[in-house]
């Protein structure tokens, strides 16, 4: 199986640490790989950069926070 390239774009700070804890296991064994932008200049440097991302995970300022990390879990591995 090829590495998921997941791009996570979010301005506040202690989402970055929460998402990396998340996928940490998939980070480890090359399962994912992780890429984080805290704005959209950012987010596109990474897409520049990167142009193979699979997913994009984006704050749009109506997400519901905490997040729920079972959801997103799901979600994400439905998206693979």
């Amino acid at each position: 199986m090829d590495t998921i390239k997941i791009l996570c774009v979010d301005d506040e700070e202690s989402i970055e640490s929460q998402m990396r804890q998340f996928f940490r296991r998939k980070i480890r064994t090359s399962e994912c790989e992780f890429f984080y932008a805290r704005n959209g200049v950012e987010a596109q440097d990474v897409l520049n950069s990167t142009p193979d991302i699979d997913i994009i995970l984006s704050d749009i300022n109506m997400l519901p926070k905490p997040i729920d990390m079972e959801d997103l879990g799901v979600t994400v591995e439905k998206a693979i």
